[in-house]
């Protein structure tokens, strides 16, 4: 259940403060609903953000995704960051601790077939020998017992835990400079498409941490510090939204899910009138426009969503978002350039002819 937010939002000129208490996720929406203007809603260690967000998919994806109407939510063991969303962040939070872990304990937290018998054995009666000299331990035998605790029982599980874990990341920008790097990389090399997606179309019922299309945005740090955590109490999603800030040119931010079953990743419907616009890159072939086209036609309400091809800007020596007339299969502005030159061209015909 949500309980008080934080709420920032400009409202005219001014800049607002509010706290604001939100029972269920229909509320959270009304609220967006009632303050347009409002781009993130701060919940202690969460950023839930509610504006157009953006989803860079190679030429494949893109009309798979177009297709099924689906978003694929991956295991965060498949991002391309090895430190992204890694277990080694997470330690149990001190040796008070100790006292909760036992033979019922590791039978619940560690996954089945990690431990032999014999291995689980050992393992309790270095636990219970832990638990008998523990306080004779001077500072670098307690951090060893540590060591061994989080090796051997948390990190297994949470190993688990993260296997159930499936994420669908997007970016909240495709106009920027940075955006560059993100059709560089997520978009074929600029070959792909970028779909934009509103929140508000996006449906969900339960706690804030469960099954809901809630996005959380990602913060980024210098570093990653380690995140103490009590056992009993299970594990937080914030290590799962947190990221070296050498990947802020991202924006990102994240959907989570949570399945039974330990997949690589799962397959979600998202609301047809949640799709707000189709981005081409630069590079987009026009076979591959027209095949978009042909499958936004037939699946969506083509007249409800915007069309844009990113074009350069000789001005700014940049990559710039222009309307597309998917109908005409044309700029906007190439539209009527053309229309221009048929203009002088007829006038000029008709001097002539005089």
């Amino acid at each position: 259940m949500i309980r008080t937010l934080g709420l920032k939002y400009w409202k005219g000129d001014t800049y607002q403060k509010k706290r604001i208490w939100f029972r269920t996720h229909n509320d959270y929406l009304y609220v967006k609903n009632k303050m347009r203007n409002t781009q993130e809603i701060v919940d202690g260690t969460y950023k839930i953000y509610y504006g157009n967000f953006y989803k860079y998919l190679g030429v494949k994806g893109a009309l798979a995704t177009l297709k099924s109407g689906k978003l694929k939510y991956s295991n965060p063991k498949k991002f391309n960051d090895p430190l992204d969303s890694s277990e080694r962040q997470l330690y149990i939070e001190s040796e008070d601790e100790l006292s909760v872990i036992d033979s019922d304990y590791i039978d619940k937290v560690v996954p089945e077939n990690t431990l032999t018998d014999q291995k689980k054995n050992v393992l309790i009666k270095v636990l219970n020998l832990f638990k008998e000299i523990y306080n004779g331990f001077d500072v670098k035998q307690k951090e060893n017992a540590k060591q061994f605790i989080n090796r051997f029982i948390m990190q297994p599980a949470i190993r688990e835990e993260i296997k159930k874990m499936k994420v669908c990341c997007f970016s909240r920008n495709y106009k920027l400079k940075k955006s560059s790097l993100m059709w560089s990389h997520y978009a074929d090399e600029h070959y792909g498409v970028c779909l934009e997606f509103n929140i508000v179309h996006f449906k969900g019922t339960g706690e804030l941490t469960k099954n809901l299309f809630v996005p959380f945005v990602i913060t980024y740090h210098p570093t990653l510090e380690i995140i103490k955590i009590i056992p009993e109490k299970g594990y937080h999603n914030d290590w799962l939204l947190k990221k070296l800030n050498i990947w802020d040119y991202e924006q990102e931010v994240r959907i989570l899910r949570k399945t039974e079953e330990p997949k690589d990743y799962e397959m979600y419907e998202f609301p047809k009138s949640a799709l707000k616009k189709v981005i081409f890159g630069y590079h987009t072939k026009l076979e591959v426009i027209k095949g978009i086209k042909d499958i936004v036609e037939q699946k969506y309400d083509i007249k409800k969503i915007e069309f844009e091809k990113m074009g350069f800007d000789n001005k700014t020596f940049k990559l710039i978002p222009l309307k597309y007339n998917i109908f005409e299969l044309k700029h906007d502005v190439l539209i009527k350039k053309d229309q221009e030159i048929e203009n002088l061209t007829r006038t000029f015909m008709e001097k002539l002819d005089k």
